[in-house]
Parts: structure tokens; C-alpha cells; sequence
């Protein structure tokens, strides 16, 4: 039987039952945001009497971004996608940081091409998951429209100057037209001062700049 690294967030524990009597499960990777991370770690040191080997992750700050980048760093890691599921529970009345967590691992988790298993009704259903690809989403010029704003939020003449695209071109990426959407449109990018006509980038912008979430082929 395949063995596999389970990724989920600690209040789905009490649903690991429900996994093991299907998939044989190694290593589990327990997400944890800093109110919970004492309690994280008593529970890593109950769940490795049971022969399983518990590696702990804090999410503190931004926990979309560190979230995803997180799926990310793991998939790496292991790098057989094929061995990697996330345990998500959707139907939790729960509205918390940890439930966020829960949602912005399956955007990661759906990104990279890991199987995602959700939790209904105490059983458990496979997500149908997929590789996003950059063709269908974003062109090499839009990716160095983002990577400029990287450093520093400019304008589309500053970032026209910098990547050597005629000022009409930089305003089609980013504002997009009738038939494709712009950078702006897409979530990517935002406008940091009216005034000066400065443009940033988002959560989004800056995941896909720092490889939290892969649009190369």
C-alpha cells in the first residue's frame, strides 16, 4: 500500500480515524495559527506515541499567503505528488484563522496538483483536482509586469520604462480589454495612489511572484 504525508490543520484531527482505515499515512504535517500552537504541540506529542511522525507548521501573519506558500514548500519537499493529501473539513460551522487556513491550503493544495480529501457527514470525499496552467491564464509579459512590482509599487510608465513595453501595451495587461482579462481584473495588482497612478501588488501578485502558487509550464 502506497504511504502518504497528510497535510491538515489541528482541529481536523479528530477525523484521522476516518483516514487511516484507507490510506497508510507516514508523516503528517500539522498547521497550526499562534493561538493554537501550545495545544499543536501537545497534540504532536499524543499522535507520535502512535508511531506517526508529526512535523509542526505556525502560520502567523498572513495566513493566505503563508498558507499557500506553505502547500507549496511541501510539495517540494516530497516532491511525489502522488504521496501528498490535504484534509480539509468544508462543512465546519467554525469562523476562524484556522478555518481561513483550511481554505487557502485547497487553493495551494488544488494549484499544485495534490489530492484534496474533504470531510462530509463523517465520511470522506475526494476532491477532483488539477494543474493550472500559465497558457490559460497568464502571458510572460504579465509575469514581468508582476516580478517589476516586486520591488516596489510604479507607475505604467515606470513600469513601460523598465521592461521595455510601449506604454499602450502595459495598460492592456493591466487593465485587460472585451476579450482578456488584465492583471487588475485577475486579482493581481492593485492601485496603491489614485493620485500618482502607482500600482501594487496583491496577496495573489505576490504568491505568484515568490512561487507560492505556479503558473509556469
Amino acid at each position: 500500500m502506497r504511504e502518504y504525508d497528510l497535510i491538515t490543520n489541528i482541529c481536523n484531527l479528530n477525523n484521522l480515524g476516518l483516514i487511516i482505515k484507507d490510506y497508510k499515512v507516514n508523516n503528517i504535517h500539522l498547521i497550526s495559527t499562534p493561538n493554537c500552537y501550545n495545544h499543536c504541540n501537545e497534540l504532536k506529542v499524543e499522535i507520535e506515541k502512535f508511531k506517526y511522525n508529526i512535523v509542526t507548521h505556525k502560520i502567523s501573519n498572513n495566513i493566505w499567503k503563508e498558507s499557500i506558500q506553505l502547500i507549496k514548500e511541501i510539495t517540494n519537499q516530497i516532491q511525489d505528488k502522488e504521496k501528498i493529501l490535504l484534509l480539509i473539513s468544508p462543512q465546519s460551522n467554525r469562523f476562524c484563522n484556522i478555518c481561513l487556513v483550511d481554505y487557502a491550503s485547497l487553493i495551494g493544495a488544488l494549484n499544485n496538483g495534490i489530492k484534496v480529501l474533504a470531510l462530509f457527514d463523517e465520511k470522506i470525499i475526494m476532491f477532483p483536482y488539477m494543474k493550472m496552467q500559465s497558457e490559460d491564464l497568464i502571458s510572460d509579459k504579465k509575469l514581468k509586469i508582476l516580478e517589476v512590482l516586486k520591488e516596489q509599487p510604479l507607475t505604467p510608465e515606470q513600469i513601460s520604462g523598465k521592461i521595455g513595453v510601449s506604454l499602450p501595451l502595459i495598460s492592456y495587461h493591466l487593465n485587460g480589454n472585451i476579450n482578456s482579462k488584465g492583471l487588475k481584473t485577475m486579482g493581481f495588482v492593485e492601485l496603491e495612489n489614485k493620485k500618482q497612478n502607482t500600482i501594487k501588488l496583491t496577496t495573489f501578485g505576490e504568491l505568484i511572484v515568490d512561487g507560492g502558487i505556479n503558473f509556469q509550464k
